[in-house]
């Protein structure tokens, strides 16, 4: 008989062998599910020679490529929306799931966590998975907060108790769930705590966030971290607990890291411009750990392939977001109306050319037409069709009165355009109406019912479509009110947004629009014209066009349709063009119309003009 410490120990043995053999088996499917890249799935061409690292082989780079040790495993998330809480709650279902610190940046929200019990609850298939163990720190110092009692979310009532000081340790891997409007506002506070090893990867629809990082924040090249930018989509839909949601459907994720670029001066004067594709040790960890999660059908994209996606996603998102604030409605009220198709091709023409212009994409085929307005039109009104219940989460924001992320939609676009001098009128008068909307908040309640009793009287002197008691109901609905109330007073009213509108659509926006298009439209007319005709005739056509504008524009439009048919074979000269202007003369009286009358013969005339009538 063996004794019975020998029997402990084979029990040992068998316990560590099984334990190697399961960490065996989570490694080769960690290995194949890195490979699942969606190279093959992308219908964009790249022959960019800049592109050291195509996709098919990032997922091998991920796991042969180690050049520094990795110091720390945890994974710190900021933003407790429901995208931080569900990448958070399905990273800690893995095996050898990584610690997760969870920052907040609220110290009622970390009251609320502690009183509904300290865990992430998912409800998917009917079955409620919760999971703890998360690690919480405040992302920045909070005052201390006045002892009062609040009702929570979950109906327990609690005393607000000042939270611990938030911590100075570098994070080495950060994921950035938060709303693209307060990304900025969110990481300032822990700005101190990343390195150059850190590795960030932002999940967010919005673009240009890397950009303001590094001009705010990080403006030294060689102290800037790794970037991993990433696209989330979801079906999460809330419920009364803030850390509780219910999953309707499967989710997407797909990221890219962002190659470092590097300039150098040598001693000989001429400056290097070096770009590093390499993954350091702490990207492949949150990569990877991203890789493993199967709720996530997790892919990665080489930086060229993620850029084109991410512009595409952003010119449908900026068209519907858009059109959804300035005539405040649902997805479905946008459709089957011609105000707003041609309102809609306007942006779209504009952002069609923004994007094909840009250096980023100058050598890559077929962008013209994946981002043509006809491609990016029917797409748009696919997706209006799918969501014609659906509410703009832009337009959610601006009612409620919170920070919208304009900036990162139409705000992109217009910036990339001012780079390169593109004129964007269309857009710039959007993003105009998103940016008053967003400055009434700066105005105290009385300042905006006046300002609201104003708007009112203009549009009713602009339309004469209000009546007196609609204009008392509008402009003195808090006339009665102290100053107690009047505190109270909604930031934005629906009927407040309703007449704004309007007096920005009718009095400036057909302006400002035809103006402008008027202009490039005589540009391109001016352009045609200077090619086609000889300077000479060019002199007699301004002539003409001093004496008889009418008749210098019937002869432009000739000469134009001609050179776009490819009618001329040379220069127009200044005996070609006499011809034409007797041709069109000649022409001219040839359609004059003689009626003669004939005296004494009142049924005839009567006949005649009721020909005309």
């Amino acid at each position: 008989m063996r004794p019975k410490y020998v029997l402990r120990n084979l029990s040992k043995k068998a316990l560590e062998t099984k334990k190697r053999e399961k960490d065996q088996l989570s490694k080769r499917h960690f290995i194949s599910t890195k490979t699942k890249l969606c190279k093959s799935s992308s219908s964009f061409s790249l022959t960019s020679k800049l592109v050291e690292e195509p996709s098919a082989q990032i997922g091998e780079n991920l796991i042969s490529q180690s050049s520094r040790k990795l110091e720390s495993e945890r994974i710190h998330i900021i933003g407790m929306g429901p995208t931080g809480q569900y990448l958070a709650h399905n990273i800690s279902q893995l095996d050898h799931a990584p610690p997760i610190t969870l920052l907040m940046h609220r110290p009622f929200m970390i009251q609320d966590w502690y009183n509904e019990g300290a865990a992430i609850r998912i409800l998917r298939n009917n079955k409620i998975l919760t999971q703890t163990g998360f690690d919480v720190e405040p992302s920045m110092s909070f005052s201390k907060p006045s002892p009062f009692k609040r009702n929570h979310r979950n109906g327990h009532v609690g005393d607000v108790e000042p939270t611990k000081e938030p911590s100075n340790n570098v994070i080495d891997s950060l994921i950035v769930a938060t709303a693209c409007s307060v990304t900025i506002p969110a990481l300032e506070p822990i700005q101190h705590r990343i390195k150059p090893t850190t590795t960030i990867c932002i999940i967010a629809k919005g673009m240009g966030i890397v950009y303001k990082l590094n001009k705010l924040f990080f403006t030294d090249v060689k102290m800037r971290p790794t970037y991993v930018l990433g696209n989330l989509s979801h079906q999460l839909e809330p419920t009364e607990n803030l850390f509780t949601h219910i999953d309707r459907g499967p989710a997407e994720l797909y990221c890219s890291k962002l190659p470092r670029h590097y300039v150098s001066m040598l001693d000989s004067g001429a400056i290097v411009e070096r770009t590093d594709f390499s993954w350091p040790p702490e990207a492949k960890h949150l990569v990877g750990t991203l890789l493993r999660v199967p709720e996530l059908n997790t892919e990665t994209l080489g930086h060229k392939d993620f850029h084109m996606r991410q512009l595409y996603n952003l010119a449908i998102c900026a068209v519907i977001e858009s059109l959804a604030v300035t005539f405040d409605c649902a997805n479905g009220q946008l459709l089957y109306n011609h105000g707003v198709s041609n309102l809609m091709r306007s942006i779209l023409e504009e952002i069609s050319l923004i994007i094909s212009s840009l250096p980023e994409l100058r050598n890559i085929k077929g962008v013209e037409a994946v981002f043509s307005p006809e491609s990016l039109e029917k797409t748009i009104i696919g997706h209006l069709h799918r969501s014609k219940v659906m509410v703009s989460p832009m337009l959610v924001d601006l009612r409620a009165g919170k920070r919208t992320a304009v900036d990162f939609y139409t705000g992109y676009f217009i910036e990339r355009a001012n780079m390169l001098e593109i004129p964007c009128p269309v857009n710039q008068m959007m993003y105009n109406l998103f940016t008053n909307l967003i400055l009434i908040d700066t105005l105290s309640p009385i300042d905006q019912i006046k300002l609201q009793t104003c708007v009112c009287r203009q549009n009713l002197t602009m339309n004469n479509k209000m009546d007196d008691d609609e204009l008392a109901q509008a402009g003195n609905r808090n006339s009665g009110q102290d100053d107690s109330e009047v505190q109270y007073y909604p930031i934005r009213s629906y009927l407040y947004i309703f007449y704004l509108k309007k007096l920005f659509l009718n009095k400036f926006y057909f302006y400002f629009f035809e103006k402008y298009r008027n202009r490039n439209e005589q540009e391109i007319r001016n352009s045609i014209l200077a090619q086609i005709l000889e300077p000479e005739a060019a002199d007699r056509l301004g002539r003409v066009r001093l004496v008889k504008e009418t008749r210098a524009q019937e002869i432009e439009n000739r000469l134009i349709t001609l050179a776009q048919s490819g009618q001329l074979r040379s220069k127009v000269t200044e005996q070609q063009l006499k011809e034409l202007l007797g041709a069109v003369a000649e022409t001219k009286e040839h359609e004059k119309i003689v009626i003669s009358r004939r005296k004494g013969q009142w049924p005839d005339e009567i006949d005649d003009l009721e020909e005309f009538m």
